[in-house]
């Protein structure tokens, strides 16, 4: 009896401490799993959280930020001046044409066919003195030869049949009609020789001092005789005459100085710069015409060709505390105008803007910018395609 007491005691206690050990187990595997999705929510929190920075950047690009290194806008020419109001003066938009100074002006033409060369490269404006030599012709290269060469040639021939005749006719051996013939031969022959040898030499001088106004050929062309080689004039000033519009005669008076850009230049000259003035207007208009001429005087200036049409501003009264740009810093979309803001070292944003008038080098912005901005006036498209790039790297500037 007594064993078997003990026995079942013993196993009551071994079942207790099994029973025990497998709750403890338990909860900890509880505590665990626990332990382990609050690290899982964790995780989700700050995955979250880092969908919303990236969005907030995302938004920020979204804005219209554009960002362009430093370095990379100095490489692409980019540069930013701050708006500042100034004097801009009205304008009256026409047309023109450039005129010589004065009937001075000296044609220089070939003397003989030839191939072409300049004695140097001659360019609007320079100085030449007469006697000068500005071309040679040459005919060595021709597809018929030397014209010289057999011009000698021909007036060799008709001296000798020349001679021969006059013998024969002296004698009494031929007839008056071949005699005239022979001499009117020989006279031809001299005569070409003369022209196409211009002295012997193919070259070709300015016939006075001056200056060039324009060249009418380059090196390597052919010319025949006669053909306008060069244009010379003894003064460097020259003359544009303006169409002012009759709707605008009242402003005729205010009229001071004027813009003006030729079709073959991207150029636009001041007349300011070029020491120009007005020398004088009309008071009626010509016949059949609405536009009432104004002229003007200026120095002359490479890329200035007489006879030119021109697209002409003309330039009234001042106007103070103007806020305009230069043409560079506008950018056209689908008949809008755009300029790029500046808003720190490497940031910028684009902004629409209104123009208003322009004297051919600047225009007035009616609305869109204000005193202090930093605009890009140079090197706008390369802000441009910095905005279209891909590869914008991610930007936290904060505003």
């Amino acid at each position: 009896m007594k064993y078997y007491l003990h026995k079942h005691s013993v196993i009551s206690i071994l079942l207790c401490v099994f029973m025990a050990a497998c709750g403890q187990g338990h909860d900890h595997a509880d505590h665990e799993h626990s332990h382990e999705h609050g690290e899982h929510n964790h995780a989700a929190e700050s995955h979250e959280h880092s969908e919303g920075e990236h969005d907030h950047e995302h938004e920020a690009h979204a804005a219209g930020e554009i960002v362009l290194e430093p370095a990379k806008a100095r490489d692409a020419g980019v540069v930013v001046q701050t708006v500042a109001p100034s004097s801009f003066s009205e304008v009256i938009p026409t047309a023109g044409r450039i005129l010589n100074s004065s009937g001075d002006e000296a044609t220089v033409a070939a003397t003989q066919p030839g191939i072409v060369t300049l004695t140097r490269p001659w360019a609007v404006g320079m100085n030449v003195n007469a006697g000068t030599p500005l071309f040679s012709i040459s005919q060595s290269s021709l597809p018929e030869g030397d014209l010289s060469k057999k011009a000698r040639i021909e007036l060799d021939k008709a001296t000798k049949e020349f001679n021969r005749i006059e013998q024969l006719y002296k004698e009494k051996l031929t007839t008056a009609a071949e005699f005239e013939q022979a001499k009117a031969n020989l006279d031809n022959a001299r005569l070409a020789v003369s022209a196409l040898n211009n002295g012997g030499n193919g070259s070709v001088s300015a016939p006075k001092s001056g200056y060039v106004m324009q060249v009418f050929v380059k090196s390597g062309d052919y010319v025949d005789v006669g053909t306008p080689l060069m244009s010379i004039s003894s003064t460097r000033r020259m003359r544009l005459q303006a169409d002012l519009p009759v709707r605008n005669f009242s402003q005729i008076n205010q009229v001071a100085s004027a813009n003006f850009k030729l079709p073959q230049s991207e150029s636009v000259f001041s007349l300011v710069k070029l020491n120009g003035k007005v020398v004088s207007h009309s008071r009626s208009t010509s016949e059949n015409s609405a536009y009432v001429p104004i002229i003007f005087e200026f120095d002359n200036a490479a890329g200035i060709v007489a006879g030119s049409f021109a697209e002409v501003w003309l330039l009234g009264n001042p106007r103070q505390g103007v806020i305009c740009l230069p043409k560079s810093a506008l950018v056209e979309e689908q008949g809008e105008y755009y300029v790029y803001l500046q808003e720190d070292e490497e940031c910028y944003r684009k902004r629409r803007i209104s123009r208003g008038a322009t004297d051919g080098n600047r225009f007035e912005i009616l609305d869109g910018i204000k005193a202090g901005d930093k605009v890009v006036t140079k090197g706008a498209m390369a802000v441009k395609l910095a905005s279209m790039s891909g590869a914008i790297p991610v930007h936290t500037h904060e505003h």
